[in-house]
């Protein structure tokens, strides 16, 4: 869910009683952006609450869950919910304006988008290991492993081959 990404970035989260959580992008200016620490890959945002949901279906996969008769295993890894590839996450921190850096300051949106693309693999790895698994996205042709990122309607197929599809080709291999 998008929600657990932005989060991290501290993004401020809205709960609303007719409505699932949302959030509230950050807006930071480019030097936040800049000189922001990435977030900490277990405890930063909504990941410890996600933790505890997983630890939780743990004792109760081990405990003898069952549904119409059958047990209950939980899939490992048990991944975080990050919401989306690398442009929705930097919609989420730096909002509508990361379009307009893509055009002004095209080497701090490179770098940006790098940053926050490097700490989705940290964050993946992370959790995988944390969960005694191998690092599900190391496969060679990249399979098993999905990006969603809200937002790219939103750009011209030049920009987002320029911006983002060397990102997307690095996830993949990573």
């Amino acid at each position: 869910h998008p929600v657990a990404s932005a989060s991290c970035f501290s993004c401020p989260v809205v709960f609303r009683p007719d409505a699932v959580p949302a959030h509230e992008c950050a807006r930071l200016s480019r030097e936040q952006c800049r000189d922001m620490p990435m977030p900490d890959l277990f405890t930063s945002g909504l990941l410890p609450r996600q933790r505890e949901f997983r630890d939780r279906m743990d004792r109760l996969c081990d405990g003898g869950l069952s549904f119409l008769g059958q047990p209950v295993k939980r899939s490992k890894p048990n991944l975080p919910s990050t919401g989306g590839g690398t442009f929705s996450t930097a919609l989420d921190i730096r909002g509508p304006e990361i379009m307009a850096d893509m055009y002004e300051d095209p080497e701090f949106a490179k770098a940006f988008l790098e940053r926050i693309a490097e700490w989705q693999i940290a964050l993946h790895r992370a959790w995988c290991a944390s969960d005694g698994m191998p690092y599900g996205m190391d496969k060679p042709d990249g399979r098993d492993f999905s990006i969603f990122d809200h937002g790219i309607d939103m750009l011209s197929p030049q920009i987002y081959d320029e911006f983002l599809v060397s990102l997307i080709l690095k996830l993949c291999r990573k």
